[in-house]
């Protein structure tokens, strides 16, 4: 029989009772966690989508308006990316910023993105309050 159940490492085929079995090794796939993204554009938004490609066997695509999160950052949740590289572009009115049209690069599950500069498994340090 054969075993597609997380963490099996190994297919297995029987020729039920005779002397010829085949094994065959595969590696563990990848990680199936999230990715968080930050984006912080240059100027005030009110708008600002994200949008990705992993890196894999096949790459993966998708996009998403993010959602603001705090002093000018916005953030989203890729799928499936924690472990994989991921390329990044964000686009808000009639900006885009795809790094010269490379992407962003990033691998980790979180990375900010700003001033032209990508970091990974960071949390940008800003602070909500409460208006009184």
């Amino acid at each position: 029989g054969w075993s597609t159940k997380n963490g099996a490492n190994v297919d297995v085929w029987t020729s039920n009772g005779g002397a010829n079995q085949q094994w065959k090794f595969k590696p563990v796939g990848q990680s199936q966690k999230s990715a968080t993204v930050w984006y912080r554009p240059l100027s005030t938004q009110e708008r600002v989508r994200v949008q990705w490609r992993v890196y894999g066997n096949p790459d993966s695509t998708g996009g998403m308006e993010m959602t603001q999160a705090c002093g000018g950052w916005w953030k989203a949740t890729v799928p499936s990316a924690g472990s994989t590289k991921v390329g990044l572009s964000f686009s808000y009115g009639s900006t885009t910023d795809d790094n010269g049209g490379k992407l962003y690069d990033v691998k980790g599950e979180s990375a900010a993105v700003s001033g032209g500069q990508a970091v990974t498994d960071v949390t940008p340090n800003c602070t909500v309050t409460t208006k009184q």
